[in-house]
């Protein structure tokens, strides 16, 4: 069974990997993108702007047995969040 699940937050995607089995990937993309208290968020991407908790959350979950990647729509390269977060 494939089930396709939105979150609200980074911390929530934590979550729920650290307790489903076979997750297939993360995308994270446009995470703080239309977030108003964004001002002091770091910004990894266009579309990637994380407050500090986020940042965090974001990478406990790279850490996790689990791809998680940076892709807008479906034609767009899945890019790494690891990759991403080596500049941060």
């Amino acid at each position: 069974m494939r089930i396709f699940a939105l979150v609200n937050c980074v911390q929530d995607a934590l979550k729920i990997a650290q307790n489903v089995k076979d997750i297939d990937g993360i995308n994270v993309a446009n995470v703080g993108r239309f977030t108003k208290d964004a001002d002091d968020a770091t910004q990894l991407s266009s579309t990637l702007m994380l407050r500090s908790d986020e940042l965090a959350a974001l990478k406990e979950l790279v850490k996790l047995d689990v791809p998680v990647f940076h892709q807008v729509v479906p034609n767009n390269v899945k890019t790494p969040i690891a990759s991403m977060l080596k500049n941060s």
